[in-house]
């Protein structure tokens, strides 16, 4: 309504903190015009310094002004609709060329992807936006198609088989387990190591991820994936002539 004016006795103190941390964690996204309505929400509320103690940081270590960048492309062709080409390099390290209407930007598992329509396979898929490369925004626009089936929920519940697995950690790694795990998955042992048991993605993730603690981890169960550690190990060993 024109001239309208909000009024503080509409939303209580507790209210107003929420509704501006909400938004300062969006504003990570460097979405438009966040700055401004913090600002003149700010205004409002009479003080933006209860606000000033939650700040968002979604870029990694390491991560160079490309990314930003590219992020911020992705996110304006999703808001325009603008259809878009890529390269993409997948899991196994093959690269393909795809030609794709962006239609959603997720953050899961401290990663950035993209929703798109593909216009080659005429089906929705979800890409890795870290694995995006010579990203170009086309002039051509698009219809947002209606989802018969939601690829998140694919994604989340069959895109990989859940195993569970028993692995035993050395005491000074526990803090990375807390990166990913609660208490309730793990268990202090007698000698001051630290057993984890919880229900993860078999794959390459799994794989590299064990591997990443060295000698600090060691696979009590299943067997297989004892047996899958070892054989990486050994294939290292080669590469090093150990």
């Amino acid at each position: 309504m024109k001239n309208y004016t909000l009024t503080r006795a509409l939303i209580s103190d507790l209210e107003s903190k929420n509704l501006m941390l909400t938004i300062k964690a969006i504003q990570a996204t460097q979405y438009l015009e966040l700055d401004s309505i913090l600002e003149k929400l700010g205004a409002i509320f009479n003080n933006t310094s209860d606000y000033n103690f939650v700040e968002v940081d979604f870029s990694h270590w390491g991560s160079c002004p490309n990314n930003q960048n590219k992020f911020n492309h992705l996110k304006l062709a999703t808001l325009h609709q603008n259809i878009i080409k890529f390269d993409y390099v997948n899991a196994y390290g093959q690269k393909s060329k795809w030609l794709a209407e962006p239609e959603k930007l997720i953050f899961k598992n401290n990663a950035w992807y993209m929703v798109a329509f593909c216009r080659q396979r005429q089906e929705h898929r979800i890409f890795k936006i870290s694995r995006l490369k010579k990203l170009e925004i086309l002039d051509e626009t698009f219809d947002k198609k209606v989802l018969t089936e939601d690829p998140l929920k694919e994604w989340n519940t069959a895109s990989q088989s859940l195993i569970p697995l028993k692995l035993c950690f050395k005491a000074h790694v526990l803090n990375r387990l807390y990166h990913y795990f609660d208490d309730s998955f793990i268990t202090l042992n007698d000698d001051g190591s630290f057993t984890l048991e919880a229900l993860l993605p078999e794959g390459e993730w799994l794989y590299s991820y064990i591997l990443s603690f060295g000698s600090s981890v060691e696979v009590i169960e299943p067997e297989h994936i004892r047996k899958a550690i070892s054989y990486e190990i050994k294939q290292v060993s080669k590469l090093y002539k150990l």
